[in-house]
């Protein structure tokens, strides 16, 4: 399975694009309408030039100055079981670094995490299915590459380790056969 954020094709008008979010993220701020909806308009218009999402992001982060505010503005691209905080370092870089001056780190590291972690995972015989080994595997590429920025290295090592208790988790709950033959 791709897990790769999915390429819409880039609207041509990026003063347009700009327009819409920012009118998008002030009316979900301000309470208008579904604020899930509107995060998740404000996802499409972002995903639809990868090649300006981090600065779009940004510059929705600068406006974020309490801590629902920068989890808003992370809900938009962190999405349960994405790649997004393989495909972008530098901006889950900005939204911990972020959070931790509004004193809200711990939901933002648990969003971030979940967002890699989160969702179903196949296992034949207690062994995590091939497709969804890259969760670890990316975690692990990450934590080495960004070793010494210590609030990415230390990300990525909770990546590696939730994903390790996952599995130790599941060989507790589930016996293999070869559990029933002894």
């Amino acid at each position: 399975a791709n897990r790769d954020i999915p390429r819409l094709g880039k609207l041509e008008d990026d003063h347009f694009v700009d327009c819409e979010i920012k009118g998008h993220w002030g009316k979900a701020g301000a309470g208008e309408g579904e604020k899930h909806s509107r995060l998740a308009l404000i996802r499409l218009l972002l995903l639809s030039d990868l090649g300006s999402i981090e600065a779009r992001l940004a510059n929705l982060a600068e406006s974020a100055n309490t801590p629902s505010a920068i989890l808003n503005v992370a809900q938009i691209v962190a999405t349960t079981g994405s790649r997004f905080v393989f495909q972008f370092p530098n901006t889950v870089r900005m939204f911990l670094d972020s959070a931790s001056k509004l004193d809200g780190p711990k939901e933002m590291f648990e969003l971030l995490v979940m967002s890699a972690c989160g969702g179903g995972r196949g296992y034949t015989d207690n062994q995590l299915d091939q497709e969804y080994r890259y969760i670890r595997t990316e975690a692990e590429k990450r934590a080495a590459e960004f070793g010494q920025i210590p609030i990415l290295k230390h990300f990525y090592e909770q990546i590696v380790d939730y994903e390790i208790e996952h599995a130790a988790s599941n060989a507790r709950s589930f016996p293999t056969t070869e559990d029933f033959e002894e």
